[in-house]
């Protein structure tokens, strides 16, 4: 059965030391700000959860405490597909230890770095035969940057912050990924419902006008010398002229009748 080498140098620590001329001077400037996943999370400095994930093989890279594996599953968790994106023309991706990243990917490398991308080291830049790679978490003010990698330097997980010079990365490589935000969503604002559209009143027809009843015109007030001449005349009227149905009713019978029933005013 074939076994399948880490891509990632373990124990690189041992093999640093190998390298570094005797009586040289130069020393590394890295500054370790925490190692293993306890440490690290207690001290505010993230895994990305990939303690709980690192059993599972991310760009069927070697699954476990493994430098390529971690930069896969960093890029994956920020939004790539969990497939190897396509290598430059003449280049290969089938094998993709950490000193090919580089140069499979050379169209995507540049010297700049930035939050989100791939710190990349080659074989001769003191990280051993195989290479190296990193997440680069920031880039900070004074030009140095800090980064969370697995499996560098005899360690499992840490998080370094790096100044240029000596250990600085051979380059950076670029796939278009950013660091996702930690950061809770923002919840957003209730639903407002619509209020109810109001139904139209419907209109009332307008009411009939009153029908006019002509009033009977008044009679024109008759003076009082009116009402005694109207007397007088009725008085001497003859009574031969009161005849008929009436005449019992209207024409007085005699003038003690007449005299009874008042006296015409002189």
């Amino acid at each position: 059965m074939q076994v399948r080498r880490p891509s990632c140098a373990i124990g690189l620590l041992t093999i640093a030391l190998a390298m570094t001329p005797t009586g040289s001077t130069a020393a590394w400037a890295d500054t370790r700000l925490c190692s293993g996943y306890d440490e690290c999370r207690a001290g505010g400095y993230s895994d990305a959860d990939y303690g709980s994930n690192s059993m599972n093989p991310y760009w069927n890279m070697v699954a476990g405490h493994n430098c390529t594996n971690y930069v896969a599953y960093r890029l994956v968790r920020a939004g790539l597909p969990n497939v190897r994106p396509p290598a430059d023309p003449g280049q290969q991706n089938n094998h993709l230890d950490a000193w090919q990243w580089g140069e499979v990917y050379a169209s995507r490398t540049d010297t700049t770095p930035e939050p989100g991308s791939v710190a990349w080291w080659a074989t001769d830049a003191g990280k051993g035969a195989i290479g190296h790679v990193a997440w680069v978490e920031s880039v900070n003010p004074d030009g140095s940057v800090t980064i969370s990698e697995d499996s560098s330097s005899g360690h499992d997980f840490d998080w370094k912050t790096i100044p240029p010079g000596r250990g600085w990365p051979t380059g950076f490589i670029h796939f278009g990924a950013a660091a996702p935000s930690d950061a809770p969503a923002a919840v957003p604002p209730p639903a407002v419902a619509p209020m109810p559209r109001a139904e139209p009143m419907p209109r009332a027809e307008p009411a009939a006008p009153p029908v006019a009843v002509p009033r009977r015109p008044a009679r024109p007030a008759r003076s009082a010398a009116t009402r005694h001449r109207a007397r007088r005349q009725h008085a001497a009227r003859p009574l031969g002229e009161c005849s008929g149905a009436m005449a019992g009713a209207v024409c007085p019978r005699s003038g003690a009748e007449f005299g009874e029933r008042g006296s015409l005013p002189s």
